[in-house]
């Protein structure tokens, strides 16, 4: 499985520290997140907002799958590699009990409370999953080691909150990332999608041949060529692949 990783934390030396860094409110660090441009500019949002929570670190996987190919890893680590990666490079990165946690469910929750636990950490980390629906299996999970335990139940629940938003608007970053980068290889047609869209759907080539009043061989056609596009076999891997890339 590609572990791909687009950007790396500055070193110590390379990044301002906690202490000499200006903290911003989180709303400000969020609405930078959204606006970056690149994954560089991404991972700067995160380290301010990793700042605006008053956290020790944070990291963000978000997982691609794919039809025909091993998942695509995107990570970002706002915190010291070697340590993040420590996690990451057990037998499988998905088979950490952080990731596999994310994959199945939807609610936060602290990392201590999994079963079966990681080795123990220092401070406590908040595990943040997100999903793109649509059966795609596509999704992510934000991580934030928080700098103390002692957070009471109204500031643990705020920090859920605003996490989850921070989460979302990773996960959004990413989608659109890779949409546009999906587009601009395949430079599908607005009826390429359509036509996925059709066999999402489950539709067999005489049925869209009718609503289209088309033919099944000029249907089949519009397929193969759909396919060679996206570089699947078949159109059901190019109807899957598109929709996991937010196309349709």
């Amino acid at each position: 499985m590609p572990l791909h990783n687009p950007t790396q934390s500055p070193s110590p030396t390379d990044h301002p520290s906690q202490s000499a860094t200006t903290t911003i409110p989180a709303s400000a660090a969020v609405t930078a997140l959204r606006d970056a441009s690149d994954p560089c500019d991404l991972l700067a949002a995160l380290f301010r907002i990793t700042q605006a929570f008053g956290a020790r670190a944070s990291a963000c996987v978000h997982v691609v799958p794919d039809p025909e190919r091993a998942p695509q890893l995107f990570v970002l680590l706002a915190c010291e590699p070697e340590r993040a990666y420590g996690h990451l490079q057990r037998e499988s990165a998905l088979d950490h009990p952080w990731l596999r946690y994310a994959r199945a469910h939807s609610e936060p929750v602290w990392a201590a409370s999994l079963q079966p636990p990681c080795p123990a950490e220092d401070h406590p980390v908040l595990i943040v999953p997100t999903h793109s629906g649509g059966l795609t299996g596509r999704f992510g999970v934000l991580m934030l080691e928080m700098a103390t335990g002692d957070c009471g139940p109204s500031e643990s629940s705020e920090q859920r909150v605003l996490a989850e938003g921070v989460a979302h608007e990773l996960h959004d970053w990413w989608m659109r990332r890779t949409r546009a980068d999906l587009q601009r290889e395949a430079r599908l047609r607005s009826a390429d999608l359509h036509l996925l869209a059709l066999e999402r759907r489950g539709l067999a080539s005489k049925q869209i041949a009718r609503l289209l009043d088309s033919t099944v061989l000029a249907v089949d056609s519009r397929f193969q060529r759909i396919n060679a596009k996206l570089g699947v076999a078949n159109r059901r891997h190019a109807a899957l692949r598109a929709a996991i890339h937010g196309l349709l």
